[in-house]
């Protein structure tokens, strides 16, 4: 349970009266009379139950510390002085609270004693107009020691009400405090906010990733052996100094991945809002402890525009200096640069994006998903109906699963549903099976309506078709999809070109009437060997089917390529070979001059053809001559090439 409220309120009071613990810890606290800092008292309920209050600091500037002190709460107490009733800092702590959110609240109206009963029930009706929504309101009389009897009782029974959090997923906990203790060493201290931790379990810290042990766990003012998430702690870690540990760092099971410095969210900016808030404006953001610069951007920028409005809500990614720790469902809060007000706050929907600029239909649909659902819901939803494939990976680490709990998971759906799981670059992914039907399916019809378009050659390049189909799908899918299919012969795939195998063998006869027309003009002697634009002027073909025949003749080794696209018949490169291998015979080594004139051949077509021999290790060059150093049958050493 939280108190907030406007500085000098009465919040550490109330909590002394309550707890019997005071909360102002700091000697400048005292010396102030007011909270700069986090306070915790606790309070035992009944066996297995106990109540932690945190007293956040109210003075507005201390507020990057109450938002710190708010995360993970159950319950928020508002306090409102009699005297001042509801102040600047009032609103703003409710704000913050509610974006977090936190639901259940209850109004306390302190220091009754400094007003008549005329000016509490004027304060009461402000209260009630001003602040709707709350589950209770209580008067209590800051000086009497047993004012607080009441709002106790009522707290003692909503706390039993209250459902106990799910243990899932990797331990997590934001560090608010960090100290040292003689004879102990270092402490930490912060709110669990997903699984649990055990004494002598291995953690880390990020960002840095630094390896840690936990000596001693203290929850609820009492050394224990367990603390889980929802739970106050202290953690006595060893592996690490105080100098390397920040304020906002995160302790994260040893399992759990790494932070990111982008994330997708649904952002919603107060009514209160001084001002609209623009696309891409540098702000400061909040995740647990952490307080981060960060830039916002919109999504859906042709709707909504280069502005957001107060009031407005919109999915937004938020691109940081450094990497932050959050999953989906965590809540954040946005402030100003300046740190001079609060623009609203949201919930984290995808913590493992990647650079992509704009969204996909796909994932355009995913992030219109309901960001309170449980992970199995969730699944469900993406596979079943959204008919998407799912990177097992991308959805633990968004959800914060183990791996166990993730297969717990799958195999619950998959009871009632048929999957396929494939994995493609040591990742895997899960899809329907009838969805995966429907990929294969878009794949061979876009070959045939390709091969319909486009008789005369023999294969789509496959970039076009990858194009084609992550317009809709993911590259992992078109990968593992087009594997598949040319393993079940059904497509093939060959140089940067993909056809269907029934489509080839069609093919075969207008191929071959144009292999004798490429075949005749590479046969006609000339000074320069042919380059493929020479052939593209010389023969009435499409430039694309001469390239294809090109591509296949080359491929079967009755056409080789060099230089800048010149091609020559096996049996005229033979030819060369030999005349070279008998000049080299006269002249241990030779120049370009010497064989270009054995050769008849003119000087670029003669340069091309020995780099293309250099490369293929029948010649050797040394400054400007060269020299036959592989005198082997010509067919031999082309067939090795």
């Amino acid at each position: 349970m939280a108190m907030a409220g406007h500085v000098d309120h009465g919040k550490t009071t109330l909590i002394k009266q309550l707890t019997g613990v005071d909360t102002d810890r700091l000697e400048e606290e005292k010396r102030r009379g007011l909270s700069i800092s986090l306070g915790f008292a606790y309070r035992e309920l009944c066996a297995g139950i106990s109540v932690g209050f945190v007293d956040v600091p109210g003075h507005k500037n201390f507020i990057n510390t109450m938002i710190a002190g708010v995360c993970s709460i159950d319950v928020a107490l508002i306090v409102i002085a009699v005297d001042d009733g509801p102040m600047p800092q009032t609103f703003e702590h409710l704000d913050i609270l509610r974006l977090l959110g936190v639901k259940d609240f209850v109004i306390v109206i302190t220091k009754i004693d400094q007003a008549d009963d005329f000016h509490q029930r004027s304060v009461v009706r402000l209260v009630k107009l001003s602040i709707p929504h709350f589950e209770n309101l209580f008067l209590i009389n800051s000086l009497k020691p047993d004012a607080g009897i009441n709002l106790w009782k009522y707290l003692s029974a909503k706390a039993k009400t209250l459902p106990v959090k799910s243990e899932q997923g990797h331990f997590r906990l934001s560090i608010d405090r960090s100290f040292l203790i003689k004879g102990i060493g270092l402490i930490v201290t912060g709110t669990v906010s997903s699984g649990a931790v055990t004494i002598d379990e291995e953690l880390r810290i990020l960002p840095g990733s630094r390896r840690v042990r936990v000596k001693q766990i203290h929850a609820f003012d009492k050394n224990v052996n367990r603390a889980r998430v929802g739970e106050r702690c202290a953690l006595n870690i060893s592996g690490i100094k105080k100098s390397q540990v920040m304020r906002g760092d995160w302790l994260v099971g040893k399992s759990f991945g790494k932070g990111t410095p982008r994330f997708d969210a649904r952002f919603t900016l107060l009514s209160s809002a001084p001002f609209p808030l623009k696309h891409r404006t540098n702000i400061k953001l909040y995740i647990g402890a952490k307080r981060q610069r960060a830039l916002i951007l919109f999504h859906d920028r042709e709707k909504q525009g280069h502005k957001l409005s107060p009031g407005s809500t919109l999915l937004v990614r938020f691109i940081s200096q450094s990497d932050l720790v959050c999953c989906r469902g965590d809540k954040f809060i946005v402030r100003d640069d300046s740190e001079s007000f609060t623009l609203g706050g949201g919930v984290v929907l995808d913590p493992a994006v990647d650079s992509t600029k704009n969204l996909s239909v796909s994932r355009r649909t995913f992030l219109s998903e309901k960001d309170d659902q449980a992970p199995k819901t969730l699944l469900s939803a993406l596979i079943l109906n959204h008919k998407q494939v799912v990177s097992v990976k991308w959805f633990k680490t968004m959800c914060n699963l183990q791996t166990e709990e993730f297969q717990k998971i799958l195999h619950s759906i998959s009871k009632k549903n048929r999957l396929f799981k494939f994995s493609w670059i040591d990742e895997e992914y899960i899809v329907s099976k009838r969805q995966w039907e429907c990929l294969e399916r878009f794949i061979q019809d876009s070959l045939s309506l390709w091969h319909k378009n486009n008789p005369e050659l023999s294969g789509m390049k496959e970039c076009e078709l990858r194009n084609n189909f992550q317009c809709r799908f993911d590259n992992a899918s078109f990968e593992s999809i087009v594997s598949h299919l040319v393993k079940a012969n059904r497509i093939e795939r060959c140089h940067g070109y993909v056809n269907l195998i029934s489509f080839r063998r069609k093919l075969d006869i207008s191929r071959n009437r144009n292999w004798l027309l490429i075949k005749n003009s590479l046969s006609v002697s000339s000074p320069q060997i042919a380059a493929f634009n020479d052939l593209c002027s010389e023969l009435n073909i499409d430039n694309d089917i001469i390239l294809d025949v090109l591509r296949k003749a080359v491929k079967e080794k009755r056409v080789y390529q060099f230089g800048t696209q010149r091609y020559i018949l096996k049996d005229r490169l033979c030819e060369l070979m030999v005349a070279t291998r008998h000049l080299s015979e006269q002249e241990s080594a030779f120049s370009i001059t010497q064989i270009k004139r054995k050769l008849g051949l003119g000087r670029n077509s003669c340069i091309d053809l020995m780099e293309y021999f250099d490369s293929i290790g029948f010649t050797r060059r040394s400054k400007d001559r060269r020299s036959v150093v592989r005198p082997k049958y010509p067919d031999t050493l082309l067939e090795d090439s």
